[in-house]
């Protein structure tokens, strides 16, 4: 897995990233935490901001797996429901 970026998230924030991927490629977006007991989520959205694929469960790491239908750039969305921490995204 490519690591994509590393930052630091307070609750209630999104921080969001435009990344291009290819059309019938299986790719996995995994958003590792620093600190137990924070609640990310990770969202993919299309131009349209309609969530494609995500991870909204209550643990704190966040991972989904998505397959683009057309290629082009997509956004990634980490969000901060619960705490604050520092974190890594990776996609592959």
């Amino acid at each position: 897995m490519n690591h994509i970026d590393s930052d630091n998230i307070n609750a209630g924030q999104t921080i969001t990233y435009n990344l291009s991927f290819r059309a019938g490629i299986t790719y996995k977006i995994y958003v590792q935490n620093a600190l137990p007991g924070v609640d990310l989520d990770v969202y993919v959205l299309d131009g349209n901001r309609k969530v494609l694929a995500g991870d909204n469960s209550i643990a704190s790491d966040a991972a989904c797996t998505f397959t683009p239908g057309w290629s082009g750039e997509y956004t990634i969305a980490v969000t901060c429901e619960k705490g604050s921490t520092s974190y890594h995204l990776y996609v592959g």
